[in-house]
């Protein structure tokens, strides 16, 4: 009988390079983490250049997550598709060509999730479950397509578009900020909110706005 033996890259890391300073924004999510343990938060976001290029100390991946994700991300495109090709409504005829434009719902989420494991691909963990994960996500296309057909048919999903960013003055001034500016009547995908007293963040999932309630799904 033949041993085959399985060689498995090792990597090891040492305190930060550079240590994170408090954020410009709190959130909810970095509070809680703060309250719990002060050292664990200033790791996990500082800077560890011997590992990687990116700030934080590299998250491993999980699958459950990237589903929502990747269902979300899709949503926000295809609603995006709508609004630019003057859709209206659901009832809408162009609803549907506007869908055969972008390949379909499953290649709507393929091209997202290829998009998104291409930016996990620099993640050190990544590497470490990247065949086995990849195998799982595409495996879940037709669940994810179940989801993302759910959300887009049980809401209004169009709304008006909001004022342009101007792309020169982001190229000429690296500070910049985005426009804020009040939702319109509709659904609202990924949606940050700030409170520029409190100096308090958070990325709503999604959030609908009709003429006399506002709902927000997590």
């Amino acid at each position: 009988m033949t041993l085959q033996t399985t060689k498995t890259d090792l990597w090891m890391t040492r305190y930060p390079s550079e240590k994170a300073t408090a954020p410009d924004w709190m959130s909810f999510h970095f509070f809680t983490e703060a309250e719990r343990c002060p050292l664990s938060v200033s790791l996990k976001h500082s800077w560890y250049r011997t590992l990687w290029g990116r700030q934080g100390y590299p998250n491993r991946p999980n699958a459950g997550a990237f589903v929502g994700i990747v269902v979300h991300a899709a949503a926000e495109l295809i609603n995006k598709s709508m609004l630019a090709s003057g859709v209206s409504s659901a009832s809408d005829p162009r609803a549907m060509a506007t869908l055969r434009t972008l390949g379909g719902y499953s290649q709507v989420l393929s091209t997202v999730l290829e998009y998104l494991i291409g930016k996990e691909r620099g993640n050190p963990r990544y590497a470490q479950v990247e065949t086995s994960m990849v195998r799982s996500l595409r495996t879940k296309i037709p669940q994810m397509r179940e989801m993302l057909q759910q959300i887009l048919a049980t809401r209004t999903l169009f709304s008006d578009s909001p004022p342009q960013t101007n792309s020169a003055q982001k190229a000429a001034n690296p500070a910049f900020q985005e426009p804020r500016f009040p939702l319109a009547i509709g659904t609202h995908f990924e949606v940050v909110l700030k409170d520029s007293e409190l100096m308090w963040t958070g990325r709503l999932d999604v959030i609908v706005v009709s003429n006399d309630n506002c709902t927000i799904s997590d």
